[in-house]
């Protein structure tokens, strides 16, 4: 009876040791699959940061041609009100002379 009851121990035990090997390779795989899943989430966020990066940049460079066209169409409202730079765009644009001007063209090559 002793040696049936050590025999059952010594199985229990082997079980217990089987049990207990496979329960850390299980642990383990979800160990390895966690990491993996870590740095491929890491991976893709590394490029979407860097995406963003390039769009802030770009968008940024937008932003400072619009303040530079904003303050030259503000500077150009103000002389608009003024009669000597109507006259002026006038007479440029438009190659409008007062009466009694007299009017110099250049001859064509």
């Amino acid at each position: 009876m002793v040696a049936a009851s050590r025999m059952a121990a010594a199985s229990a035990s082997k079980q217990s040791k089987t049990g207990m090997r496979r329960m850390t390779k299980l642990w383990l795989f979800f160990v390895a699959a966690f990491v993996v899943w870590s740095l491929w989430s890491m991976w893709q966020q590394q490029g979407d940061l860097a995406r963003a990066t390039n769009d802030l940049g770009r968008i940024e460079e937008q932003q400072r041609k619009a303040q530079t066209m904003n303050e030259y169409y503000k500077t150009e409202i103000t002389r608009l009100h003024t009669p000597e730079y109507i006259e002026q765009r006038v007479r440029k644009d438009f190659q409008m002379s007062r009466p009694g001007d007299v009017i110099f063209t250049p001859p064509k090559p």
